[in-house]
Order: C-alpha cells, then structure tokens, then sequence
C-alpha cells in the first residue's frame, strides 16, 4: 500500500498517518489479504500452490504471511492442490476440440498423443501445477475421470 501511495507522489507523513490509521481499524492485515485472495482465486481462477506463491509476492506480500495462508486453505480437502489439478484437467479436456482429447486420453507415442500431452503439461505447469501431480491428473483422466 505503502508503495502504492508512494509512486502516486503522496507525501511521506500523509502516508504513514494513513497507514497508521487503516491499521488501527484492522484494514490494514497482510495475512487475511492473503487468506481473502487465494481463496477467490482458488473459486474464480484455480492455480497450484508455485504459481499462487509467485502472484502474491508481486503483489508486496511477504513470503511467510503467503505461506501460512496457503497452508491453511490447502489443510482443506476441498481445495487440496490434487484436486485443484484434477478441476483444471478436467476443464482443460472439456475445452479440447478435434482429436486431441482422445489423442490425450489413448496415449502411446504417436506425433499426435506427444502433442496433446506437451500442450496438457503446459496448461497445468503454468497453472504452478507440479509434475507429480501433472501425472496424477493425467491418469484421472484416463482412468475417467473418477477418483
């Protein structure tokens, strides 16, 4: 927020005046921040722990505050990064025209299973999905989908 206020050219005793008083109304709290938007981002956009890490440090976050609160959501069953990495895979398979969902699905090493499952990868590997649970969701997938 500092920052913020910073770069917008505000002066130093406005600022920390502001800030001194957002905190004493309990505005002003990293972790429930930090709590308040991965947990819509985990409705809106899911994302794997990595890149979740990544987005809230740009955003100022300090590194302890987003771990703890990554290690509270994820402690639930409903937005553990296996099954955040099942919901996308699944997506991703629905969202797949032409022969590539199949291609993904039978497997083997044809040019158009290589190329299906290069492209699945990078979806889920963007998503700071890791690659262990990469290859959980593809045999989800392949398994029908069912735990």
């Amino acid at each position: 927020m500092a920052t913020r206020l910073r770069r917008k050219d505000f002066p130093s005793r406005l600022i920390r005046r502001v800030l001194d008083d957002l905190e004493a109304r309990g505005w002003l709290d990293d972790a429930e921040f930090a709590r308040s938007w991965i947990r819509d981002r985990l409705r809106l956009r899911p994302r794997g722990r990595r890149a979740l890490l990544s987005e809230l440090r740009k955003k100022g976050v300090d590194a302890a505050v987003i771990e703890a609160a990554l290690d509270e959501i994820f402690a639930d069953p409903e937005h553990s990064e296996r099954e955040i990495a099942f919901t996308l895979a699944e997506g991703w398979l629905r969202r797949q025209t032409g022969g590539l969902s199949e291609a993904l699905l039978a497997g083997g090493r044809d040019p158009n299973a290589e190329k299906a499952r290069r492209r699945f990868q990078g979806y889920l590997a963007r998503r700071g999905i890791p690659g262990g649970l990469i290859r959980q969701a593809l045999d989800h997938l392949r398994d029908g989908g069912s735990d």
